[in-house]
């Protein structure tokens, strides 16, 4: 399995944990962390779009430079 992958399925388990312990914490203390919540899915948001533009960037044919050259 790809690192990339790995760092994905890791990134839903992290979020379905946190999503549940803030949802624990709200129960028991009725406020919620808004800051924590905010950069916690700030981070992970930016975690995955850098993964999904190496995905992107890696499944680009490359192109080959042009070995002619102008003579006009």
């Amino acid at each position: 399995m790809k690192f990339s992958k790995k760092c994905v399925i890791c990134i839903f388990v992290f979020v379905l944990l946190f999503v549940a312990a803030m949802t624990v914490t709200f129960i028991i203390t009725g406020s919620e962390p808004e800051v924590l919540i905010a950069g916690v899915f700030a981070f992970v948001g930016f975690e995955a779009g850098v993964l999904g533009k190496i995905k992107v960037v890696e499944s680009k044919p490359k192109k080959k430079k042009s070995k002619e050259t102008d003579t006009k």
